[in-house]
């Protein structure tokens, strides 16, 4: 009878345990993604030529960003997605291993290969506009689209990491977005990145 009683004690700390981890991650992740806001088209906004770029292509890969020790393949996000932008936006046609060497030579990057966006705006010859989370609406990134801007997104990796990722437009209630980790020309859907965007950058 004590080894049965034993046995349920152990069993009822095991699925204690169980649910307090499920209990932490849930929050975890609510606390990671409260301040986010989750945003669904209004209308439908079909992609045009859309130029996608990966981090992970050869031939800008092992590139640093600036004389940071982070690398394309792994920060490169922010500069694939501004190289499409302006891609797209008939700004310019430098690929994002161009465009990481043009702000590497201009200081555009801190120690730890943070873009310094005064300095890039002034390297491009551009205005970038910031929307916080508070700021930002479904109308307003359709308009954008429309007028043939394409914001860029900071959102969440499933599990957590900050990444950045163009929109390109909207199907089937879903926006769809140029994502660098994506080594397929197709696109991704927001959903992927739970829907929910933190902030959002776009050039004039």
């Amino acid at each position: 009878m004590k080894a049965r009683k034993r046995r349920k004690v152990v069993i009822f700390i095991i699925i204690f345990f169980i649910l307090l981890s499920i209990c932490s991650v849930y929050a975890i992740y609510k606390l990671i993604n409260r301040s986010g806001k989750e945003l669904h088209p209004k209308t439908e906004i079909p992609p045009q030529n859309v130029t996608y770029y990966c981090q992970y292509d050869e031939n800008w890969a092992d590139d640093n960003l600036g004389g940071s020790r982070f690398k394309m393949s792994d920060s490169g996000c922010l500069v694939s997605c501004i190289a499409s932008a302006l891609k797209m936006q008939g700004q310019g046609g430098k690929t994002p291993g161009e465009l990481n060497k043009l702000f590497s030579d201009n200081s555009c990057y801190d120690s730890e290969g943070n873009m310094q966006w005064e300095q890039a705006e002034e390297t491009l010859g551009v205005k970038v506009t910031k929307q916080n989370a508070a700021q930002i609406s479904a109308n307003s990134l359709d308009e954008l689209l429309k007028s043939g801007i394409y914001p860029i997104a900071r959102v969440n990796l499933p599990y957590g990491v900050g990444h950045f990722v163009l929109i390109t437009g909207s199907k089937n209630g879903e926006y769809l977005c140029m994502d660098p980790l994506n080594e397929k020309s197709q696109p991704t859907e927001l959903s992927h990145f739970g829907d929910r965007i933190f902030f959002v950058r776009y050039i004039k």
